[in-house]
């Protein structure tokens, strides 16, 4: 209990302290305007509404304690100190060892993608709060052979499924662990029962939204399709790895642990002692499942998929740690830990050293892009939130602009959100109309844009343009007389440059 208090303080300080505390992008601003309107509902489908986050988020800001972007994201914060904190529970139940868990749970708790979760809005950091709760169930299960820890697991993996569906992934594992157990029980058809209610209970917060969209709809097959993939059934049930994708997934790999682990996770899997554990057997299973769905689940961030595996890893290299433990009169294990100690403490400098380098180098520019007001490579090679100033800053240039009322035109609908922030919290206009221009140009919809434009100026208010990159807007609007306002431009002259 002593070491999961402190191991989730000290996460939770490096989180909060760490942490994005202004409005964000991409689906981090697509959350935190859902939260803050109460729109549950997401466009693209039900498999992207976690619930269970959704509401946590609502909980959180409610209470007003803080500004409603850091009330959101605190969730985040909160989840990823305690996923930290299980797994260093995790360790010390199923190794005996103190020095194994600290070690795993602090590189885990420095590794990039999860860092990167934990500071900003996003339902992952959920995910692995509830998924190393299981795996605590788990060990304490296999220790003290209690079935409490079996009820406790059910009911963690009904609200994983809730919060998100890669929780569903493991569902078979647990359950093959349950109906083992329960074969083994006296009052086998009792526990049997009581998990298959407690997993239900878990998933309702999301099975009620599935049921009442039935019933609204009456489209029985469209709900269950949008509630297991959204739109993204063909990302979801991809069978393909190319060569890029493995190339791609083992760089992630090394860049959220360049210290000890990926080694100390080979130890242990060479260790014949923990090879017999049929806790280590089942994570390997579970790390397995993750990893075969991430690596070919094709979609543009999915990175931001890895820290499931992440965390499996981490746990194993616990174990290999744990078996470096117990031969310490050796002075290679002894040596191999404190180096162990000192990369892992390093981890950070690690990550500035790697974006100093490649932005003075100007290297993946493509990658990092030249969107307003943001360092893309802070963005991609530095995790933590704290920092990340981008999004308040053009919504300021933004609200200096339309402060009174406008036309706010964006040529990246995924920053959009941190826009339409600015209106959930009352600090723009509701009659500011923000419109996101399509790449193809239609012709339909420049004409419909135009004659906005056209009633704006008409009315004296200004038309403001936020493009994809700051220094080259779109061909959509380059017949358009345009005056750059830091990272922004605003319409200085009729279309076309008529008079």
């Amino acid at each position: 209990m002593h070491l999961w208090v402190g191991a989730f303080a000290v996460s939770l300080l490096v989180y909060v302290l760490s942490a994005d505390r202004g409005p964000q992008w991409q689906d981090s601003g697509w959350q935190q305007w859902r939260i803050i309107t109460g729109t549950l509902e997401h466009a693209r489908g039900l498999a992207l509404v976690h619930p269970l986050h959704f509401y946590l988020g609502r909980a959180v800001l409610w209470s007003g304690l803080f500004t409603p972007s850091f009330a959101i994201t605190l969730v985040s914060c909160l989840a990823a100190a305690v996923g930290i904190a299980n797994l260093a529970a995790t360790l010390l139940v199923a190794t005996g060892r103190v020095i194994p868990a600290i070690l795993a749970s602090m590189a885990l708790m420095v590794s990039h993608t999860y860092w990167g979760h934990a500071t900003h809005t996003e339902s992952y950091s959920l995910v692995a709060a509830l998924l190393t709760g299981e795996w605590l169930c788990i060990a304490l299960f296999f220790k003290h052979r209690s079935v409490r820890c079996l009820l406790l697991l059910a009911m963690l993996n009904g609200l994983g499924v809730s919060n998100h569906l890669l929780a569903a992934l493991v569902t078979p594992v647990d359950a093959f662990l349950i109906i083992r157990a329960c074969r083994q029980e006296k009052k086998r058809l009792l526990l049997g029962v009581a998990t298959v209610a407690l997993w239900v209970v878990g998933t309702l917060p999301y099975v009620l939204i599935i049921v009442g969209r039935m019933v609204a709809t009456g489209d029985v097959g469209g709900t269950i399709h949008s509630a297991l993939f959204g739109e993204y059934a063909s990302q979801v049930l991809n069978a393909k790895l190319g060569v890029r994708t493995l190339i791609l997934s083992v760089g992630f790999f090394a860049y959220n642990f360049p210290n000890t682990v990926p080694i100390a996770g080979l130890i242990s899997l060479l260790c014949r002692k923990h090879r017999k554990s049929p806790f280590f057997r089942l994570v390997v299973v579970e790390l397995a499942i993750f990893v075969v769905f991430v690596m070919r689940y094709s979609i543009v961030d999915q990175y931001t998929y890895f820290f499931p595996v992440y965390a499996g890893c981490a746990l194993l290299a616990g174990f290999g740690y744990a078996a470096c433990v117990e031969m310490l009169s050796s002075c290679r294990c002894r040596a191999f830990l404190v180096i162990s100690m000192c990369t892992i403490l390093l981890t950070p400098v690690t990550y500035v050293a790697a974006c100093s380098f490649v932005s003075s180098r100007g290297m993946l520019s493509g990658l990092v892009g030249n969107k307003p007001y943001r360092n893309g490579y802070r963005t991609f090679f530095i995790p933590w939130g704290a920092g990340d100033t981008y999004a308040g800053d053009l919504n300021a240039a933004v609200r200096a602009s339309v402060a009174d009322g406008g036309l706010v035109l964006t040529e990246d609908g995924m920053l959009t959100w941190g826009l339409r922030y600015m209106q959930a919290t009352s600090q723009i206009p509701g009659d500011v109309e923000i419109i996101i221009m399509s790449r193809s140009c239609e012709e339909q919809q420049i004409m419909e844009i135009q004659a906005k434009i056209d009633d704006r100026l008409r009315a004296g208010e200004p038309v403001v343009l936020v493009p994809r990159d700051r220094d080259r807007p779109g061909d959509c609007v380059s017949s358009w007389q345009w005056e750059r306002h830091g990272d922004i431009y605003l319409l200085s002259g009729p279309i076309g440059g008529e008079q």
